[in-house]
């Protein structure tokens, strides 16, 4: 009987308790967030990629902007259903350049860019849409995000331009009431310039380490009981 009641009492020290159980299931749900916010049906992020000759835009949106997005830009909803469905494989599509101008507005100065190539690539849980445009012999553009003011359920969202070195040259957190970006496209700053980071990402990461540090402190808690049981 004794054997039995000290069996009993090794099982119950070793088994993980209900609080343990807990700042484990946080730590995985936080995990989770980070990846499942990225696939809000009104969810966007975008980056632009400043090369020698042409620089690449590429917005992703959840599924329910983009469907909003390509219908306004005159597609019919069958089309929109086709192009923007639950794939089992990712399916890419290219688009008429006409509706570029439904996702952003490139200026500099007076001077309007107009795309060269528009490509769109459904994943099923979200749709992530390519546009080119010819580099300008220009020092700044103006980057407006156009689908902020067609899309009104659209979140906030994030948006940062770099160069071939890794330079960052522009970027903002894109909302309904702001949606505009200064790029410069030789990666020089002026004095005092500063640009508008994403900042939920940094929270996130935060968030991550203090869940963390809960793990292992509770961890060594148990350890420690554990421990001081067999002594």
């Amino acid at each position: 009987m004794k054997l039995k009641l000290m069996t009993f009492a090794t099982e119950t020290a070793l088994r993980p308790q209900p609080c343990f159980r807990l700042i484990v299931a946080l730590f995985a749900l936080l995990l989770g967030t980070t990846s499942i916010r990225a696939h809000d049906p009104f969810d966007s992020s975008a980056r632009m990629e400043v090369r020698e000759a042409d620089m690449e835009i590429t917005v992703t949106l959840g599924l329910d902007a983009a469907r909003q997005l390509l219908a306004g830009a005159g597609f019919s909803k069958e089309r929109v259903a086709q192009l923007v469905g639950s794939q089992d494989t990712p399916t890419a599509f290219e688009l008429p350049l006409k509706i570029a101008a439904d996702f952003f507005q490139i200026s500099h100065r007076d001077a309007i860019l107009a795309a060269s190539k528009l490509t769109m690539l459904s994943e099923g849980t979200e749709v992530i849409f390519t546009l080119l445009y010819p580099r300008p012999a220009a020092e700044k553009l103006t980057v407006r995000a156009v689908f902020y003011t067609t899309i009104k359920e659209m979140r906030q969202g994030s948006f940062v331009a770099y160069n071939g070195n890794g330079d960052e040259l522009g970027s903002a957190l894109l909302s309904r009431a702001s949606f505009t970006v200064q790029v410069l496209l030789d990666a020089r700053r002026p004095q005092g310039h500063e640009v508008a980071t994403p900042k939920p990402a940094g929270f996130a990461r935060w968030g991550i380490i203090f869940v963390m540090a809960g793990v292992i402190s509770l961890g060594g808690y148990w350890l420690a009981k554990r421990t001081s049981f067999f002594r």
